[in-house]
């Protein structure tokens, strides 16, 4: 099982370039980063959650491993997350035999600038993300309306962060794209776990990522996910 790297990830590369780090190949404020596991609630419309304050619903452990590939989680809808093969460390989500969707981990050096302060430096490249693509997606998808995520803070494997992103409409308020970006420091450098999901008949159309349909299917058990599942080492995939 293999995966391509997502557009959102070589998106990733440009902004942390642009921020001022040396990026190997491979602002909106936000709360202080929790201390407890990631919340998460059941949206009426299967979305992923904005509340943070939220009571978190009774859910089984999903622990998945970026680098076993005798690991296998089950979700509760009976999909599974098993590793797969690709350029970076992925995480395949499977309906049975079909591939469902995937999330993709990236690691980027901090840029020279940082001062240690995880809360602000990652709610600034949030911004600067979000800013990057709704100017790509004006040129190269105007039929098409750009709306930011709002950001919450997450827990990305077992590490303090947040989580935004962005995703694009029609006309008719259709969801065709949707990128999930859960951002993190750990161990020396800037990390994040990226779940991309386009429409077959949307702008940039999907290669082996979600439609916006499956990850709403899944959404409630991402941060779930995310929050349990141990990085990846340095330089693994």
């Amino acid at each position: 099982m293999s995966a391509r790297p997502s557009l959102t990830m070589l998106g990733l590369v440009a902004v942390l370039a642009a921020c001022g780090g040396p990026v190997e190949e491979v602002r909106p404020p936000i709360g202080d980063p929790p201390t407890e596991d990631v919340v998460v609630v059941d949206p009426p419309d299967g979305d992923l959650p904005e509340d943070g304050d939220a009571p978190m619903p009774e859910l089984p452990p999903l622990v998945a491993d970026w680098e076993r590939d005798d690991v296998r989680v089950e979700l509760p809808i009976g999909w599974t997350v098993e590793r797969c093969e690709g350029e970076a460390p992925l995480l395949c989500v499977m309906d049975g035999e079909r591939q469902a969707g995937f999330l993709e981990v990236g690691r980027y050096p901090l840029p020279e600038t940082y001062d240690g302060d995880a809360t602000a430096y990652l709610a600034a490249t949030q911004a600067d993300f979000v800013a990057s693509f709704r100017a790509d997606r004006a040129t190269g998808c105007p039929r098409f309306t750009f709306e930011a995520v709002p950001s919450i803070n997450a827990v990305v494997g077992g590490h303090p962060g947040l989580r935004g992103g962005f995703r694009l409409v029609d006309d008719d308020g259709r969801e065709v794209e949707r990128h999930v970006v859960y951002w993190t420091v750990a161990d020396g450098e800037h990390v994040t776990v990226t779940v991309p999901a386009y429409a077959t008949d949307g702008c940039l159309g999907s290669m082996g990522e979600f439609t916006p349909e499956d990850l709403g299917l899944v959404a409630l058990y991402l941060d779930h996910l995310v929050a349990q599942t141990p990085l990846p080492a340095a330089g693994g995939g």
